[in-house]
């Protein structure tokens, strides 16, 4: 009986030892996170030392699921006919291929202006009744900000009382956009304590997702001093639900927190144009506006589904917006229809959306200007594309520019619930506002390592 009492005694003292211990380095532990100390930021005063699972980003029960993909290759018959430069400059020009020169026809060009995609014909473009045609080698300005060139064979086929008969089959079209209209837009330059803002979001991508097929991305944006949200989850299983928020400060879920002046009137269609968006703030400040959205589908794109909520924009919602561009490709030019990653010209969908971020911002990035980009297509049915855009990514900044990276909703949850919820965000600063708001940096710092932003 007594060795048992000094058995349990001995096993009673070892586990209070233990619990001792356990507590006191917790508490050393806790003392030294920086989130802890808020060194006289006024803010509420909040224990915060929750912790989020960490998940690998190349997890072994994962592995089977996963593709490293890094490039696609669009092959084409189509000939190679027409190129815009940043000035919206066309130059009509012959094939350089020599195993296509040689079947390549005598041709014509033309160009149409694209429009459209605005309520109520939200899933139709309209093109210009006037053809523009243009001769090779001799650019000229294009006025328009999108437009399709069109190119037609003139072989003669015959005579019919003595009226040429020609081929004029199709045998080139591609849409292009620009920036024409920028000399008329008021800018005011950019200022590094006030600067310019690019959104990126990149559809159906969780954080690991990011980390495991954009590894240089990643750590260029690690060199360049890129915050992290770590608390930062999406609201739900559609784009508007999740982007809301961001774009117009808006939600039109029930009321989670707040005072609920937030909140959108349910079972009604949201009136957009009665929405204070980032893009207006921008806009007030004298910025030249892009709304960038690959729809994937004519019915989709940004704030325009589920019908009984949304019915699209009634106006242009930016100085540039292209959802008529989108249109016209989405309907004749990518191939294949569904999932598909090519023009049939030979184009990479991705490369030509990406191409509209990055001139725009060149173009205009002596100016304040504000761009909206979101990417559908690439990784909205397969996430393991997204490597694709991993070099490409990394070389599209602007000068005095704020860039924020996040992704959507996404898919194919193969593991853990805890993953499905954390899409990833990441915003950039320059270093001239880090160091005029050092307070709200500081606060960032904080909330990025272990909590949301409040």
């Amino acid at each position: 009986m007594k060795s048992r009492r000094f058995f349990l005694a001995f096993v009673l003292l070892i586990a209070g030892f233990l619990s001792i211990s356990y507590l006191l380095g917790f508490e050393e532990e806790t003392s030294k996170r920086p989130h802890t100390h808020f060194g006289g930021l006024p803010l509420p005063i909040v224990e915060n030392s929750c912790r989020f699972p960490i998940v690998e980003p190349h997890e072994e029960n994962i592995k089977e699921f996963v593709n490293l993909y890094k490039s696609v290759r669009c092959g084409s018959k189509m000939p190679n006919l027409a190129s815009v430069d940043e000035n919206n400059v066309l130059t009509i020009h012959y094939e350089l291929e020599p195993w296509k020169q040689s079947r390549t026809p005598p041709f014509r060009c033309e160009y149409q202006a694209l429009s459209g995609g605005l309520h109520p014909n939200v899933t139709m473009y309209e093109l210009a009744e006037e053809k523009v045609e243009v001769l090779p080698n001799q650019p000229v300005f294009v006025p328009y900000d999108q437009f399709v060139v069109t190119c037609r064979n003139t072989s003669l086929v015959g005579l019919i009382n003595d009226d040429r008969k020609l081929n004029d089959s199709v045998i080139y079209t591609k849409t292009f956009v620009g920036f024409a209209r920028s000399q008329e837009i008021p800018q005011v330059p950019a200022e590094p304590t006030r600067p310019s803002l690019a959104i990126l979001v990149l559809d159906s991508t969780a954080k690991n997702q990011f980390l495991r097929h954009m590894p240089r991305t990643s750590e260029f944006m690690q060199k360049l001093g890129f915050v992290t949200l770590n608390g930062y989850v999406k609201v739900g299983d559609n784009s508007a639900v999740n982007l809301m928020p961001v774009l117009g400060g808006r939600s039109i879920l029930p009321r989670v927190g707040g005072d609920g002046a937030e909140i959108l009137p349910p079972d009604e269609i949201v009136d957009l144009e009665n929405i204070d968006f980032l893009f207006d703030f921008m806009k007030e400040r004298k910025c030249v506006t892009l709304f960038n959205d690959d729809i994937l589908d004519v019915r989709r794109g940004l704030f325009h589904y589920p019908n009984e909520t949304f019915d699209g924009f009634h106006r242009p919602p930016t100085d540039f917006y292209f959802r008529a561009y989108h249109l016209y490709n989405t309907r004749h030019l990518v191939f294949p229809a569904v999932g598909g990653q090519c023009m049939k010209n030979g184009d990479i969908n991705v490369a030509r959306y990406l191409d509209i971020w990055e001139r725009f911002s060149m173009v205009h990035k002596q100016k304040c200007h504000f761009s909206f980009n979101f990417l559908t297509g690439l990784t909205h049915d397969e996430s393991s594309n997204l490597g694709v855009i991993d070099d490409r990514l990394r070389y599209v900044q602007g000068y005095s520019t704020a860039l924020l990276c996040c992704s959507n909703e996404f898919r194919k949850h193969y593991y853990e619930p805890y993953k499905k919820q954390r899409p990833k965000v990441q915003l950039r600063f320059r270093n001239e506002l880090k160091l005029e708001n050092d307070k709200t940096m500081r606060r960032l710092d904080i909330t990025g390592e272990s909590g949301p932003l409040k």
